[in-house]
């Protein structure tokens, strides 16, 4: 199943594990007598539509990153993929690709699958980066037996066999940030606080993670608020709820500048930034 971070932006590493993990499984069918040629989607943020629409360097990075991998599986090269991976590589065979930029949206990423499905054959997909993107993505990539990877889905939701058979990944769940957070509060002492979750597939899986956690080591969770990802008003709304509640240590579940920033410009309107009050990200 593997096991995916929190979701942006990404540490840049070579990203090389999702395509070779796919060039492996697909090498084992072109073992069993099928074609060698196989054709791998890549669906990796370019442009933007959430985070403020601000391209990130790092997604820029990421995609490159991507088409690097695929270059280095196809030629073989045991001092970047590993001898193992070359060993379990059939002679001839290769892995084509077809790039599409998933803007960090999971509507972007389902429809540019869907237009895989109409126009070409897709033998797997390396991607989306978002837990709400491979979500869509690997319910309807299910259908036609087509295994999806993500370099970047952290929930835990997805860790669902049942509802997501053939999706993998390939960096820490994000139970390890649920394990932090209620780690700083219990090294400070803090046993009851509110939380902040942004309503997503990331946000939800993110909160089921914290409340296990609390529950677990005695932490009171006084109150949850929900917003929608860059919804001034629901923040607000939220922002309001949580001043009523007169908790004074709080757990912000999202990502995004644009998100926090809003987040911040609200607190502070509410007097959740002052003395006395602590935000734990």
């Amino acid at each position: 199943q593997g096991s995916a971070r929190t979701e942006a932006p990404p540490a840049m590493t070579s990203r090389l594990p999702p395509l070779l993990l796919v060039a492996c499984i697909l090498s084992s069918s072109s073992a069993a007598g099928q074609s060698l040629n196989s054709t791998v989607g890549v669906l990796s943020p370019v442009l933007v539509k959430t985070y403020g629409s601000v391209p990130l360097l790092a997604f820029k990075q990421v995609s490159m990153a991507c088409l690097i991998a695929l270059y280095h599986v196809n030629t073989r090269d045991p001092q970047i993929v590993g001898q193992a991976v070359v060993d379990r590589l059939p002679q001839g065979f290769r892995i084509d690709v077809k790039f599409k930029d998933s803007q960090f949206d999971a509507a972007e990423a389902l429809k540019e699958v869907l237009a895989w499905r109409e126009s070409s054959s897709i033998d797997a997909i390396v991607g989306p980066m978002t837990s709400d993107g491979s979500q869509v993505v690997s319910l309807v990539s299910a259908l036609q037996g087509t295994p999806v990877t993500s370099f970047g889905a952290s929930s835990t939701l997805l860790s669902d066999k049942q509802t997501y058979p053939l999706f993998s990944r390939t960096n820490p769940l994000i139970m390890l940030n649920a394990m932090a957070l209620i780690g700083v509060c219990l090294r400070f002492k803090w046993k009851q606080i509110a939380v902040l979750c942004e309503d997503t597939t990331y946000g939800n899986g993110f909160l089921s993670n914290v409340q296990e956690q609390a529950s677990s080591k005695g932490v009171d969770l006084v109150q949850v608020q929900k917003f929608v990802p860059e919804g001034s008003k629901s923040i607000a709304a939220a922002m309001s709820s949580l001043q009523k509640s007169r908790a004074k240590i709080f757990l912000y579940l999202g990502i995004g500048v644009p998100n926090l920033e809003l987040v911040l410009s609200y607190s502070n309107k509410e007097g959740l930034l002052q003395d006395g009050h602590a935000w734990v990200a």
